[in-house]
């Protein structure tokens, strides 16, 4: 089951992302997944606190796309997530991942071998926890297994 969301692509980010999935034969959805896996992994650049949500600059309506994308829940949840993170709109996000990223991903996806071996399922292993301690909750994000997730939270055994 998926979930469906409404992000606002500026024309010149949409004309990238035609081109790519032209190039590439995939669904813009599709790179676009592939470009926020990029964009995850530089939250050391862009993590922020105690700031406002950062959005897109402004244009002229007619410079504007609004694009229709289905997530995974999965997804969907990792991805509200970013965008607390690095505070900013999934939008603002996701054109900075083209603007940073989609002409080296083109590269490396037009390379067959590296092609093949690109996974469908980029948050599988996505989870929350939640634990309380003496009466203060507390949150755990986990974008991937990490190697010592019992430590975390004992009562997983195997993942």
């Amino acid at each position: 089951m998926g979930i469906e969301t409404t992000i606002n692509i500026h024309k010149n980010i949409m004309n990238r992302l035609d081109n790519a999935s032209d190039i590439l034969n995939k669904s813009k959805s599709y790179i676009i997944r592939l470009l926020l896996s990029q964009i995850i992994g530089d939250y050391k650049s862009f993590g922020k606190s105690w700031s406002r949500i950062q959005y897109q600059g402004r244009d002229a309506p007619l410079n504007w796309y609004r694009f229709h994308l289905t997530l995974r829940e999965d997804e969907y949840e990792c991805y509200l997530d970013l965008r607390k993170i690095y505070k900013m709109s999934l939008s603002f996000i996701i054109a900075l991942a083209v603007r940073m990223y989609l002409d080296s991903l083109l590269k490396k996806l037009k390379n067959i071998e590296y092609y093949n071996r690109t996974d469908n399922y980029l948050y599988r292993n996505y989870m929350i926890l939640q634990s309380i301690t003496d009466g203060i909750i507390s949150w755990t994000f986990f974008w991937g297994i990490p190697d010592l997730i019992k430590r975390y939270h004992p009562l997983i055994e195997s993942i």
